[in-house]
C-alpha cells in the first residue's frame, strides 16, 4: 500500500521504501544460504521466483542488518532476536 507523501501513517503501516527482499522470502533465503549458496546466487535464484531484490539486499538480511534488524545467522542457521 502507498501512501502519499505528507499524508500521516495509521497504525501498523509503515511508510517509505519497502524492503526488497520481502518477509515472505526470507525463510527461502536462509535455506538457501544453509545449502551454501552465496549472496549472489540466492539472489538470482529470487530473480528466477519473480522477486527483483540485489545481492546486497540478500547480505544485508542474512547479517541481520537495517532495515532487517531482528535477525541474525550463527553458522548459516538463522535465529530470531528478542
Amino acid at each position: 500500500m502507498c501512501l502519499p507523501q505528507g499524508e500521516k501513517m495509521d497504525a501498523g503501516v509503515r511508510r517509505g521504501r519497502p524492503r526488497s527482499v520481502p518477509p515472505e522470502c526470507w525463510g527461502t533465503v536462509f535455506r538457501l544460504y544453509g545449502q551454501g549458496h552465496g549472496y549472489r546466487r540466492i539472489a538470482n535464484e529470487l530473480a528466477e521466483m519473480g522477486v527483483s531484490t540485489t545481492k546486497s539486499s540478500v547480505e544485508r538480511l542474512i547479517k541481520g542488518l537495517p532495515p532487517y534488524q531482528g535477525r541474525r545467522v550463527v553458522g548459516r542457521n538463522a535465529e530470531k532476536l528478542g
